[in-house]
């Protein structure tokens, strides 16, 4: 079997503004490139306990290696998406997604898929590893909240679910506040709280439903791009929507596609500063298309390339240093880098130190990689896998295999955002 990404020709952007406790000066991007090696950083992800849901605020060096930091709770819930046929948790990958945490400019926002709310923290500046919650989670107005979006020219969040109240719900981003617009938009998932696994039906295979995966907005604010995942048996691929953003809000009169042959559409990713949108197909192969959004059909790939041994090739990053894109799999011990405009393999990374089966959510910055890789078995630990990546396209090695203090056997670790 092999993974899959679809390039499509577009106009695009993810940008975003809030307000914090903290003085806030400057946009991310601006912070970013006037920032030196030596400016704290830190990286986030989530333990999505089914509990109590927490956030890891972890330090990153000068040398973009981890060190552990302070745990914070979400005050809600974590998630699990149910095993088909039955009533267990599938937990590891338990919110089959992508975005469940994102940072924008000096605030960090978390779902709590198990208590249909979201969580704003406030990020200290000056120590990134400091976060205060602003006000209490607040209601996300569907079941099942798995995808965070956030655009700045809008100053919009916007948030996906996956439950029997499955769609997409946007908020106005207020100074300590997120107050819901009017429109929800209903995917029609017939799904059920928690919601269905659409992956290892097996026997089941008729129960398949299908999830959204992930949300993001162009780079220009002019679209929001969704994901639906379905099942690979019986075929049914799934779907990307694009909502295009009319007098500063999305529009009912969306767009939805599925590229010819693909099997298991997972997440749409416009490569920053370009006009291409990168669709990952957990099972099938790399389409490369450039035309206009607007002119995509079914039958439109120019090219494809094929990327051997994928199982679920779901979560992707995009690296200015190298100029390349890298991918991680959920049954593979690997980083896939591909050439960003013609999606050719450049070098599989694989990851030699770790006993865990499968990495998850992915996130590059500078000269380092990182990516989270939950436990798979009790005995086992939870981990964070970084990569140096100065050498180059093809030449990245990795520096940690990082495990953090206290979460021990943690399957349902999902989500990762950086502080920059």
């Amino acid at each position: 079997m092999y993974a899959s990404t679809l390039f499509l020709s577009v106009t695009a952007l993810i940008a975003v503004v809030s307000s914090t406790p903290y003085p806030v000066t400057q946009h991310l991007s601006e912070r970013a490139c006037n920032k030196s090696a030596t400016t704290p950083r830190a990286l986030y992800f989530a333990d999505n306990n089914l509990t109590g849901n927490s956030i890891y605020a972890v330090k990153v060096l000068n040398n973009g290696t981890l060190v552990d930091g302070p745990v914070y709770s979400t005050g809600g819930l974590g998630g699990s998406v149910l095993n088909p046929g039955s009533t267990n948790f599938t937990l590891r990958d338990a919110l089959s997604c992508s975005h469940s945490l994102v940072v924008n400019n000096d605030n960090l926002y978390a779902v709590n898929s198990g208590s249909n709310t979201i969580t704003r923290f406030a990020i200290n500046p000056q120590d990134p590893t400091d976060l205060k919650v602003i006000g209490s989670p607040v209601n996300s107005h569907g079941d099942f909240p798995v995808s965070i979006a956030i655009s700045n020219a809008l100053n919009q969040l916007c948030v996906a679910h996956d439950g029997v109240r499955g769609g997409v719900k946007c908020f106005h981003l207020c100074d300590n506040a997120m107050v819901p617009l009017a429109d929800f938009y209903d995917f029609h998932l017939t799904q059920t709280n928690p919601p269905i696994n659409s992956l290892n039906l097996g026997a089941f295979k008729n129960d398949s439903k299908p999830l959204i995966s992930s949300i993001q907005f162009s780079e220009d604010s002019t679209q929001l791009f969704a994901t639906v995942l379905r099942a690979v048996v019986p075929q049914q691929p799934g779907w990307v929507y694009s909502f295009p953003v009319v007098n500063g809000t999305l529009s009912q009169a969306y767009r939805r596609f599925t590229p010819q042959n693909s099997l298991q559409l997972f997440l749409a990713f416009q490569i920053p500063h370009t006009q291409e949108l990168v669709v990952l197909d957990g099972k099938v192969g790399t389409y490369h298309y450039d035309i206009q959004l607007n002119d995509v059909t079914n039958s439109s790939a120019a090219s494809s390339v094929n990327i051997t041994g994928g199982i679920a090739t779901c979560w992707i990053a995009y690296s200015e240093t190298t100029d390349t894109i890298f991918i991680t799999d959920a049954g593979t011990n690997r980083f896939v880098e591909l050439n960003t405009t013609t999606g050719v393999l450049i070098e599989n990374h694989n990851v030699t130190s770790s006993e865990n089966l499968g990495i998850l959510d992915i996130e590059a910055y500078g000269n380092y990689v990182y990516a989270v890789s939950p436990s798979v078995n009790p005995g086992q630990l939870s981990r964070v896998q970084v990569m140096d990546v100065s050498g180059g396209p093809g030449a990245g090695v990795f520096v940690q295999d990082f495990v953090p203090q206290g979460l021990g056997f943690d399957e349902s670790m999902q989500g990762i955002a950086l502080y920059i």
